[in-house]
């Protein structure tokens, strides 16, 4: 599983604890929501016949992530998403071994 969807579903279980009645609200007007998975390319079991669409880019998540939390009335700018990527490409294993060789 990628780290963004990853991030996609801790967020939206977050965002669903601080308010419970958002999500439910929005299904059948969110696009990325639905109460049937086969409305949704790859859904994910939310909660209680919630499913969120998970088949989605990394920009497409920040997107979503963005409008999810818009109609929690919280403030965009008090949420900021740090991406780390931890995997070393064969690029940046052989600066490292030519930085060392130097």
């Amino acid at each position: 599983k990628s780290s963004f969807i990853q991030m996609l579903q801790d967020m939206l279980k977050l965002l669903d604890e601080i308010d419970k009645s958002v999500i439910p609200r929005l299904v059948e007007n969110f696009n990325g929501l639905s109460k049937d998975d086969k409305n949704l390319r790859t859904a994910w079991l939310f909660r209680d016949g919630i499913y969120v669409e998970t088949n989605l880019s990394s920009a497409a998540i920040m997107r979503f992530l963005k409008r999810i939390i818009g109609e929690f009335n919280i403030d965009k700018n008090s949420f900021w998403f740090h991406v780390k990527d931890d995997d070393k490409s064969t690029d940046d294993i052989n600066d490292e071994a030519d930085e060392e060789n130097e």
